[in-house]
């Protein structure tokens, strides 16, 4: 079994019974071109929430976060 939730833009939390699957993660606004985040993802998140992997689609601003 698991849960999908969508956290920021293309950020999302996939929770299984056996780990926790953190996808294209992104802190801060993106630097090209004005992008914006919403809702603005929080690092609270890692404090509450143990990730067991990161899963990155694509090396672009707003799939990845170099500062992470």
């Amino acid at each position: 079994m698991f849960r999908v939730s969508h956290l920021s833009s293309s950020c999302i939390l996939i929770k299984t019974n056996y780990s926790n699957i953190l996808c294209d993660p992104v802190l801060r606004n993106p630097d090209y071109g004005g992008g914006l985040l919403y809702p603005r993802l929080s690092i609270d998140l890692f404090q509450k929430t143990p990730i067991n992997y990161i899963y990155i689609s694509h090396i672009n601003e707003d799939h990845y976060d170099s500062k992470l």
